[in-house]
Order: structure tokens, then C-alpha cells, then sequence
């Protein structure tokens, strides 16, 4: 009897052992929790890689953008092509890029405001090849701007281009009249006559003082053509620029300039005188952008033309 108990025990736990381990139970909740981890994973992946499409579109895939301004008694159409802050970059071989927007297009003048090179004695080559394919597209003029070292202008009078800040202004008249392109302190005695069309070149955009004076007599100008500011580079919906650097009254960096109301990019019309800025073509080489930074994102590259014709 005592035998079969303990034959009993043994066979009981032979069972035991043998009986298969419970795998624990995937809840519903952690199922969720994964699915919502693979989601955000996919989600997160997509924006970087959108983000990276966008920065190399915006950095190497230059666009042309039109620009209307209106100007009261102008007799004609004027058309202007703006190249800005091309500090140094290239845009396919020989600038073939800069040279597909341009086409067959021909301008009354082509300027250069500014910042050619990416710093002071940095290669000058891709700002003599782009002044070699845009000057067949008009008369060609420079001012520089603070990147841009002694050396620039000369390299690029030697490609066709004139050196404003030599000639302070330049006269290119029709049988309708003129147009008059003028650095700021050629602005005075850049109007000869009443019909004359004045643009003033800066590549810093100007301070408020600065445009009031221009928009009276004697220079009456109707634009100014600014550079310098790339847009603040990296441009965030709906905040826009992240950051821009000193230009007009601002003397230190600006965080979110756009929401500060601060003047850094497109038309707009200031202290009586019209204004327009340039986005450029180059990354800007800012204090506050890491190093490793040379990208723009938000902010397109682009050359403008601008267009002034008759307004009411």
C-alpha cells in the first residue's frame, strides 16, 4: 500500500515536471505601446530624411524668382537681374546651373551685390565663372560687401563686370530715359534729370535714417537693392528665420527676426523707399551656425529679377 502511494507520488511529480511552462500573455496595452513606438520611429525617420531632401534642394538647387515693383511716372519696363552673397559656391560645372535659370534672358543691368567669396582671400574662381556666364546677359556692376577682400573687384572688371564702389554711379540711358545705379554714396549726385531712375546698390541693408534720406531729394530713388541677411538661412514654419545677423539699426544678432517684425528679406516699402532684400545664393557663415553647418533649409537659394514698371 505504501508502495503505491509513493509509485503515485513519484508518476505525480514526473507530471509535474514535464507539464509545459505558461508563456505570459501579450497584453493589449503593450501591443499598443509597440505599435506607437514602430509609428513614432517611422514618423521621425520620414522627417529627417525630408528634411535632408529639402536642405540639399534649398543649398544646390538655385531658383529664379520675379519680383514686381511698381514706381510711379516710370516711362518704361526696367528689368534688373540680382545675384547676392554667392560666397563661393558652385552650382554644377561653370556655374551651369546659374547659367540654366538665366536662358536667353536679357536684362538693362545685372548686379552683384555682395559677399562673391566665402571669406576674405577664400578662391575667387567661382565668382569670376559666374560674372564670365551672367554678363552676356546685360551690363554687368559690383559692390562688395564684407566678405569680399580687395582682390574681388579687380578679378571680376577683368570678366566684364564694373566696380560700382569705383564709379559710385552709372548712367545707361535709352531714347526713354535712364536708369541710374549708384552705390549709397554716389546716391546725391546720381539724378541728373527728373525722369532718371535711380537704384541705389548696398549689400548691408540700411538703416532707417539712411533710407529716409534717400528717398528725398536730390536722389529720389526708387529702390534699393539689398543682400547680406541669406534669409536667416534656416527658416522654421511658421516662426521663419531662426536668426539674422546686424543690418540696418540692429547692431547684435536678432533670434526670430521675422517675429520682431525686422526687415531681412523679400519687398517692402520703409521710410518712404522701397526695398528689396535677397535671400542670395550662399550659406550664410554665421557666428552662431556650428561649423560643420554649411546648408541652407527654408531659405531657397535664388537670384531675382526685378522687374520696375509704370504704378498709378
Amino acid at each position: 500500500m505504501k508502495r503505491q502511494t509513493l509509485d503515485r507520488a513519484e508518476r505525480t511529480d514526473g507530471e509535474r515536471l514535464q507539464a509545459p511552462i505558461a508563456r505570459p500573455r501579450t497584453t493589449p496595452r503593450r501591443s499598443r505601446t509597440r505599435l506607437g513606438c514602430l509609428l513614432f520611429t517611422l514618423l521621425l525617420a520620414l522627417a529627417v530624411g525630408a528634411t535632408i531632401l529639402i536642405a540639399w534642394r534649398d543649398t544646390y538647387r538655385p531658383a529664379l524668382r520675379t519680383v514686381h515693383v511698381g514706381v510711379p511716372g516710370l516711362s518704361r519696363t526696367y528689368r534688373i537681374l540680382q545675384v547676392s552673397d554667392l560666397h563661393g559656391s558652385e552650382f554644377g560645372e561653370g556655374q551651369s546651373r546659374l547659367d540654366a535659370l538665366v536662358g536667353d534672358h536679357r536684362y538693362d543691368a545685372v548686379v552683384f551685390t555682395g559677399d562673391m567669396v566665402a571669406v576674405r582671400f577664400a578662391d575667387p574662381e567661382p565668382a569670376v565663372e559666374t560674372a564670365r556666364v551672367l554678363s552676356d546677359a546685360g551690363p554687368t556692376f559690383f559692390v562688395a560687401g564684407n566678405h569680399d577682400d580687395p582682390g574681388v573687384a579687380p578679378l571680376l572688371e577683368r570678366a566684364g563686370v564694373t566696380d560700382l564702389d569705383a564709379a559710385r554711379s552709372e548712367r545707361l540711358t535709352d531714347s526713354s530715359g535712364a536708369l541710374v545705379l549708384c552705390t549709397v554714396g554716389g546716391a546725391a549726385s546720381a539724378r541728373r534729370v527728373a525722369g532718371d531712375v535711380v537704384v541705389v546698390l548696398a549689400h548691408v541693408p540700411l538703416s532707417e535714417g539712411q533710407l529716409v534720406a534717400l528717398a528725398g531729394s536730390p536722389a529720389r530713388a526708387a529702390l534699393v537693392l539689398s543682400g547680406h541677411t541669406h534669409a536667416g538661412t534656416v527658416r522654421l514654419p511658421p516662426i521663419g528665420a531662426v536668426f539674422a545677423p546686424p543690418v540696418g539699426d540692429v547692431s547684435g544678432w536678432t533670434r526670430f527676426p521675422d517675429l520682431k517684425g525686422l526687415h531681412i528679406s523679400g519687398l517692402r516699402q520703409r521710410a518712404g523707399t522701397q526695398v528689396f532684400i535677397s535671400p542670395g545664393l550662399g550659406p550664410g557663415t554665421y557666428g552662431l551656425v556650428p561649423s560643420w553647418w554649411h546648408y541652407r533649409l527654408g531659405a531657397r537659394a535664388e537670384i531675382d529679377e526685378i522687374v520696375l514698371e509704370p504704378a498709378p
